[in-house]
């Protein structure tokens, strides 16, 4: 589902014009953003749990390349 969709979608369901569902939309996501800033947990009853988790660096793995056939050379 796209972002126009939700939009469409919030606009036929509540009966607000389309200016007011973005408005609303761009609110509600702005709202879990800036509690998941401020390291909130953001719980939706029925859908998720939303939260920022920390974890150390991982250390990266070196790949050792061989070129095989015309690029041999290279």
């Amino acid at each position: 589902m796209t972002k126009r969709e939700i939009i469409e979608r919030i606009s036929k369901v509540s009966g607000l014009s389309r200016e007011e569902a973005e408005d609303f939309y761009f609110m509600f996501f702005k709202g879990i953003i800036d509690s998941l800033k401020r390291r909130e947990k953001v719980r939706i009853s029925g859908f998720g749990v939303f939260s920022i988790k920390e974890s150390k660096g991982k250390k990266g793995v070196e790949i050792l390349f061989k070129p095989l056939g015309p690029f041999k050379n290279l």
